[in-house]
């Protein structure tokens, strides 16, 4: 799962606006991280940019540490109540 999502990162710092600016491997890379999280990899281009990368890195690093389903579930609640008082 890092190798996969340290490719997502290297296409991100590239600043693909489309799955044209990418390569084969970053593209299918993608396409496999999209499938995962269940939507189009063109949701990756549409999303609102992020300030500091380190900020996913610290979020995806903060849920593996997550032991129990009770834990993870309390953070995705607490995640979706933050979209939708952004209106997300």
């Amino acid at each position: 799962m890092g190798y996969i999502i340290g490719c997502a990162t290297c296409i991100s710092r590239r600043q693909c606006k489309t799955m044209s600016g990418a390569d084969d491997h970053s593209k299918e890379l993608l396409r496999a991280i999209a499938d995962m999280l269940g939507m189009p990899p063109e949701r990756f281009y549409d999303a609102a940019p992020v300030a500091d990368p380190e900020d996913t890195r610290q979020l995806t690093y903060l849920w593996h540490r997550l032991r129990t389903p009770a834990g993870r579930a309390a953070a995705l609640g607490a995640l979706k109540k933050i979209l939708d008082d952004e209106g997300g």
